[in-house]
């Protein structure tokens, strides 16, 4: 079987974590896989040597609405050549706008078309999007979302073709944590460090507590353009010798087995990575309830808590409770590891390979 995936880049990020992680899994079962993305960079995490990688360098900044149209007609074309070349037998898209895009690249090729959503549909991607999502969409094969919520934001008729895929979560072995909780206890959030993720919220909830919790700091892993605006908003909140910022890591799991508590302050989601992962290592979990993912994976009171989206004073409230009691800490860390089993990347593949299956009439895939 030959898929081809196309996305906008390879980055630190959590579609291009999923679109990694099958793309390797496939590859080990004898599969061709290849990669096409809009960029030129490297790709942040690792490949198997098998899969072709084709980075089309079309990602360059566009001013005004005419250079975007031509740009964007140009991109079509070179990535239906790309596509052509290839001839895969089922092509899988991520992210909105790469979506439209390969919709529009795969017309009449006659090739089945999975596109994937990962993020919430309030998610602004500009009028123009809008409107092409709504024209190319109901031409897809089949439409991934990653929870039952998201289904919702979709008209009748493309609700019929939408299928939902929760991501892999990977089975995580127990390891004592290299530090122990009397000694150190860290509050920890990781993301792309933009608006949607909420870590304004997050500081604004951790000021008003740090005074009363001096043993206690804030770790924010992640990189992006709010980057210096939440450095200064620490600052003036007279908290930044109590918060360290890092760039994105590749072996997240490590930097979580040292925590003591994570917290996800998100605007909307699509099914949160950090979040599951920080579960998979035995952490208790605070995240807001927001679109589309936290409600779907944490069981409050069991394993986590929900609360109110763009509240820091419910956040702190939160926070405070489970920074009060160890016993409670470890009830949730404990309950939150079963993660990995009601999300196991055995019974997210079996979705995925039985809808190529369907979708290729079985077409050299088993």
């Amino acid at each position: 079987m030959k898929i081809a995936f196309v996305i906008p880049s390879l980055s630190a990020g959590g579609a291009e974590r999923v679109a990694t992680f099958l793309a390797n899994e496939w590859s080990k079962k004898g599969h061709t896989l290849t990669i096409v993305k809009l960029d030129s960079e490297e790709a942040f995490y690792p490949l198997e040597k098998e899969i072709n990688v084709f980075s089309l360098n079309l990602n360059r900044p566009t001013l005004g609405i005419f250079q975007k149209i031509f740009e964007n007609f140009r991109r079509i074309a070179i990535l239906r050549n790309t596509l052509k070349s290839i001839a895969p037998d089922v092509i899988i898209s991520f992210i909105t706008e790469m979506n439209i895009l390969t919709i529009f690249a795969t017309l009449n090729l006659n090739i089945p078309v999975l596109i994937s959503e990962r993020t919430s549909h309030k998610h602004s991607v500009g009028w123009m999007w809008s409107i092409f999502r709504k024209i190319t969409y109901p031409l897809s094969t089949r439409l991934i979302v990653q929870t039952e919520r998201a289904v919702n934001a979709f008209g009748r008729n493309l609700r019929k073709k939408t299928i939902v895929i929760p991501n892999p979560i990977e089975n995580i072995p127990l390891i004592e944590k290299q530090h122990s909780d009397e000694n150190k206890r860290t509050i920890i959030s990781i993301g792309r460090l933009v608006s949607l993720k909420g870590f304004d919220v997050l500081l604004e909830a951790f000021a008003l507590l740090e005074a009363e919790y001096p043993d206690w700091d804030l770790v924010i892993v992640g990189e992006g353009p709010e980057g210096d605006r939440l450095k200064r908003l620490a600052q003036r909140l007279e908290i930044r010798n109590r918060i360290s910022f890092l760039t994105a890591i590749k072996n997240v799991y490590e930097k979580l087995r040292d925590s003591t508590l994570f917290v996800l302050a998100s605007r909307y989601e699509g099914f949160p990575n950090a979040l599951c992962e920080a579960m998979a290592v035995g952490l208790p979990v605070i995240a807001t309830d927001c679109d589309n993912g936290p409600a779907e994976i944490i069981r409050p009171g069991i394993d986590g808590w929900l609360v109110p989206v763009d509240d820091p004073n419910a956040l702190s409230l939160s926070m405070r409770k489970l920074m009060d009691d160890p016993e409670l800490r470890a009830s949730f860390g404990n309950r939150a590891r079963e993660i990995s089993k009601r999300f196991s990347k055995e019974s997210v593949m079996a979705i995925w390979e039985k809808l190529i299956y369907d979708v290729t009439q079985g077409k050299g895939f088993s």
